[in-house]
């Protein structure tokens, strides 16, 4: 993927310019979003997103700059030169104006929700309290760069049978519309008694040549109802409920959930954050809202006095046993955080995996639908008329 940032030994300042404010800051507190200001109103305007590998760049080559001792404005100042990306340019430069005006780093982050998550917010709020913020930064830059490479290998996998499919259906609509009447037509005329596929074929036909309105019709209803539903609270939980659980896919979006709750979680305690606030921060980062339910309950329980290993186990279809019974031996041996590190490292391995097992399995599948496809349409045309030479 090409680099939008492209850092050169010019750009790099010399190392007495004007520093921001490093005073002491106050002990870790959980941040969290809020509603953004009316003089921050370009973030929400639509079609303004920033693209995953512009934030993968920025998050990187700032992590970079800062290991090499350079001020974070002089940073951003050098960032924002090298974006593409107007939106990120214009959020950057507002950060810029934030820190010169006495804010922390994460304090200006937190003012665009749109672009940094509170994941994001906080790890950078841990690095800051721990002097480890160029680290933060290069483990938020691996996050995002693994989401990223996992999305395109899925889309990559997916791509091939969704064109396909696209095209069968195209072909199929052409067929049944211009074709396949004429062809059926002349066979009704001979007066044989049709097999039960040239009857199949007579009926989509004539459904499809009559009726087309009305299949476009219940198409475009079907996906405005779904989007409806989905766009709901209650309707998100239910269908990212059911993600998990569709064949094939399912177990591998399990598995991604699964290693982004560790990996985040136990970075998150390693770095000072307490546990409840850990799981809701981590909740937040999980783009699954059935997810994010259950860790937000998780988190509830475990400020009532129950163990995260005890409260996890509630949900056994969700949060897998393997996963319950690490986290117990973790909290025993009091190192919980190195033992989602490693169910982390599990799961990745696992994910990547499964993805390159379905994009061997994909196209087989597809292949046999098309044949069968195939078959059902040439012996719905070629067996009566080898049943009517037969019968002369």
């Amino acid at each position: 993927m090409p680099n939008n940032f492209s850092i050169k030994p010019s750009d790099i300042p010399s190392r007495g310019g004007a520093r921001e404010n490093t005073s002491k800051p106050a002990p870790f507190k959980l941040m969290a979003s809020a509603p953004v200001s009316p003089g921050r109103w370009q973030d929400w305007l639509p079609f303004q997103g920033i693209a995953n590998k512009d934030i993968v760049f920025f998050t990187r080559e700032f992590s970079i700059l800062l290991n090499a001792s350079v001020p974070i404005i002089e940073s951003l100042k050098i960032l924002a030169k090298q974006t593409k990306s107007e939106h990120l340019q214009n959020v950057i430069q507002a950060m810029i104006v934030d820190i010169e005006s006495g804010d922390s780093l994460s304090a200006s982050l937190i003012r665009h929700p749109r672009v940094f998550n509170n994941l994001f917010v906080n790890l950078v709020r841990a690095g800051e309290l721990s002097g480890t913020l160029d680290k933060s930064l290069t483990y938020i830059a691996d996050q995002y760069e693994k989401d990223y490479n996992l999305r395109r290998k899925i889309k990559s996998a997916l791509t091939y049978p969704a064109f396909v499919i696209g095209a069968m259906g195209l072909v199929l609509a052409l067929l049944f519309t211009y074709v396949m009447p004429k062809m059926l037509a002349m066979l009704q005329e001979t007066g044989a008694n049709l097999p039960i596929t040239t009857r199949i074929l007579i009926f989509i036909t004539t459904a499809f040549s009559h009726y087309w309105w009305l299949f476009l019709l219940l198409l475009i209803g079907l996906v405005v109802a779904f989007r409806y539903f989905v766009n709901k609270p209650a309707g998100r939980v239910r269908w990212d409920g059911y993600k998990i659980k569709f064949p094939i896919i399912g177990p591998i979006l399990q598995k991604v959930y699964v290693e982004r709750f560790s990996r985040n979680f136990s970075v998150l305690v390693q770095g000072g954050v307490p546990i409840v606030s850990g799981l809701k921060v981590t909740a937040d980062a999980i783009s699954n809202t059935a997810y994010q339910k259950i860790l937000y309950e998780v988190a509830e329980q475990v400020e009532n006095g129950r163990t995260l290993a005890d409260a996890l186990s509630d949900y056994p279809a969700e949060i897998p046993i393997l996963v319950t019974q690490m986290v117990d031996v973790g909290e025993r041996t009091s190192k919980t955080d190195e033992i989602l590190g490693k169910i982390a490292s599990f799961y990745e391995r696992e994910s990547e995996s499964s993805v390159a097992t379905l994009t061997q399995l994909l196209e087989p599948i597809v292949m046999l639908i098309l044949g069968l496809l195939v078959a059902l349409i040439v012996s719905g045309i070629l067996l009566p008329i080898y049943n009517l030479v037969a019968a002369q």
